[in-house]
């Protein structure tokens, strides 16, 4: 795979004049790219940054341009690290952005024109398929070559890094990956058993992505406030491994991550569902299931919602991976004066007690301590989900819209959209 990745590299940088060559003392960029699953792969990937670093520092002596980058899995999963014991690094990119090499060249030349040095890090799962936008291939060396036809993994296998490096599991379209074999037979490659495997292969996991798509759209509606409701009755009924991808799939959304949870812990809950109501609730991947109305409500895990964002400036940010958010109003007069973080169970307790109406609300119990809430100290200031507003100090200068249910992986595939 990382053959073919660094084929496609070559492909994407092509229109931008950089070409393959034999040695690194002679070439104005150099892709360490890189697999995680090998021994002490970090190590080795360091080992030879030390002996880049000075090929680039005897062309820059020389007044020539010399980019380091790192890709593939390793850069995925140690980015930060690559970054601090690295500084010389220019680009930092995982095996999903490589698509984005234009885009990331650019960045690093205008650093490096501007007498800085920042490197360029891209280690984001785009929602965006990176196939879609990558050039034709370039024509095969031999009568051989790579074809990519899946990537990722959803099984979380305990001594395996895939899932963390290469993403959720994805498969390219059948009718994409044909036209790729159909050129590289143009070109003399022999693909025959290789096309058929590919079209079979992909044309089953389309299947199934079909299936868990019809699954979610009769048996789950999301709500806008970040949860969820599942009949169980139809995830009884529901082939296995239908049912076991949709519930991965919704806890992924709900909880605000961009893995699934490892599968025996997934197992483990699934079994339970399986075999009848749940006798209580259960928390997995950052989410509670909870027997709730004669559904499953499955919402954000309280406890697992820690983040706290100090604002100043009105504006827009991104809280808890799940919840786009806007700021209106004026900057505060004072540093860390406000702050965005959950509601808690005390909130609530204070919230409820100042607007007694608000124990009414059909938001469910379990989902309210989870809420984005603006705080100001240990006062609560603004509930937008609950339409709570505090007046007792004033009118504060800043106000939290109501925020918009955005996950960092929604359920794009799944036919079906936010309940309102």
């Amino acid at each position: 795979m990382n053959v073919y990745d660094s084929a496609r590299m070559a492909d994407v940088l092509a229109p931008l004049g950089y070409g393959l060559t034999q040695a690194p003392e002679g070439a104005d960029m150099m892709i360490l790219n890189t697999c995680h699953i090998r021994e002490k792969a970090a190590e080795k990937v360091f080992s030879e940054l030390g002996r880049l670093r000075a090929i680039k520092t005897a062309r820059e002596a020389d007044g020539e341009d010399c980019v380091i980058a790192v890709a593939g899995c390793v850069a995925q999963a140690e980015g930060g690290e690559i970054m601090r014991r690295a500084p010389w690094v220019d680009m930092v990119f995982g095996p999903q952005t490589y698509h984005r090499l234009p885009e990331m060249v650019a960045r690093a030349t205008r650093a490096a024109s501007g007498n800085g040095r920042e490197c360029v890090l891209d280690t984001d799962f785009p929602a965006e398929a990176k196939f879609d936008f990558l050039p034709e291939e370039a024509a095969p060396q031999g009568p051989t070559a790579f074809l990519t036809i899946q990537e990722g993994c959803d099984k979380f296998c305990t001594f395996c890094v895939v899932p963390y490096t290469r993403g959720p599991e994805s498969h390219r379209p059948p009718g994409q990956i044909v036209d790729e074999v159909r050129r590289l037979a143009d070109a003399g490659v022999e693909p025959q058993v290789l096309a058929a495997t590919a079209a079979q292969h992909a044309a089953a996991r389309a299947e199934t992505d079909d299936a868990v798509a019809a699954f979610l759209a009769s048996a789950a509606e999301i709500h806008a406030e970040g949860w969820c409701t599942l009949d169980p009755a139809q995830l009884a009924r529901t082939e296995t491994e239908t049912a076991r991808r949709a519930l991965a799939r919704i806890l992924v959304t709900i909880g605000g991550r961009r893995y699934a949870p490892r599968g025996a812990k997934l197992d483990r809950v699934w079994a339970e569902l399986a075999r009848g109501p749940l006798s209580g609730a259960r928390t997995l991947g950052g989410c509670r299931i909870v027997p709730w109305q004669k559904t499953l409500l499955i919402c954000r895990e309280p406890a697992a919602a820690r983040e706290q964002i100090s604002v100043t400036n009105p504006g827009k940010i991104r809280w808890d991976n799940r919840f786009a958010l806007t700021l209106s109003g004026q900057s505060a007069r004072k540093a860390n004066a406000f702050t965005i973080a959950r509601l808690g169970r005390a909130g609530w307790s204070a919230v409820a007690s100042d607007a007694p109406a608000l124990r009414q609300t059909a938001i469910p119990p379990p989902v309210r301590p989870s809420l984005p809430t603006l705080w100001s100290g240990e006062t609560v200031i603004a509930v937008p989900h609950l339409g709570y507003r505090c007046f007792g100090a004033g009118t504060p200068p800043m106000a939290l819209e109501i925020p918009v249910f955005a996950p960092v992986l929604p359920l794009t595939k799944a036919r079906f959209g936010v309940a309102k």
